[in-house]
This record gives C-alpha cells, sequence and structure tokens, in this order.
C-alpha cells in the first residue's frame, strides 16, 4: 500500500503508521534502514504491542507503563523492550520511533551526540 499515514490499533482513539514497516503495513514512504514511525492517541487504559524486530524504542509525550515501569510527562524515552505491551495510565499522546541504534550516544542537559568531543563543544557554544 502506498500513500500517507495507514490507520492502525482500531481500539485506539487514533493511530497512524507515518513511516517504515511495523504491525505487518507499510505506508509507501521509503526507509533505508529497519525502522517505523507512529502516532498514537489513546485513552487512559488502552494497550498498543511494541512490535518485536527493532532492538530500540523511543516515546515521546505520554503517562504510559512498560515492562511494570512507569514514564509520566513529556519525556523522551529509550527502551531496550521489544514485543511489550505499552500501557496508557491517562489519556496520552505516543510517537513511537523504532530502529536500529545509530551508535553510543552522549547526552548533557538537552544535546545529544555520538561524539563526546561535539557534545561538550556544542553545551559550550550554548
Amino acid at each position: 500500500m502506498t500513500g500517507g499515514p495507514i490507520r492502525i490499533f482500531e481500539s485506539i482513539d487514533c493511530a497512524h503508521l507515518i513511516l517504515g514497516n511495523a504491525y505487518g503495513l507499510t505506508p509507501g514512504s521509503e526507509t533505508h534502514s529497519p525502522m517505523f514511525y507512529a502516532h498514537l492517541d489513546m485513552a487512559a487504559g488502552a494497550v498498543a504491542e511494541l512490535p518485536d524486530g527493532y532492538s530500540e524504542h523511543a516515546l515521546v509525550e505520554g503517562a504510559v507503563e512498560v515492562d511494570s515501569r512507569r514514564f509520566a510527562g513529556a519525556q523522551i524515552l529509550v527502551l531496550r523492550t521489544a514485543g511489550s505491551p505499552l500501557c496508557t495510565l491517562e489519556r496520552s499522546t505516543v510517537m513511537v520511533l523504532e530502529g536500529e541504534p545509530a551508535g553510543e550516544r552522549h547526552m548533557h542537559w538537552n544535546f545529544v551526540s555520538e561524539l563526546k568531543d561535539r557534545l561538550v563543544q556544542t553545551a559550550a557554544d550554548w
């Protein structure tokens, strides 16, 4: 199938697969590595499965629980748990970005880089 985002998870208020391959769907956007990007608007108590086959998951925005761990507020989470259910604790908007890691990352405040020297320089320039 080609075109724009594909709606997934009928039990969730609104879910779209925007990029990549997941849940047996492909929206038609070309990617050059295994990955996907989905937007989920979820009511409290909704559940979405995180697909297997990816080594990393990043979730942005939402009050959720994954593998008995709770996360709330506007956060970027990096999880290394594939095939786990993501459960909402309250109405949430969750952006699911999954793909192979680009390499080791270093973080300082809101700066992230694979190169520690670049991170130090960027923080100094700020």
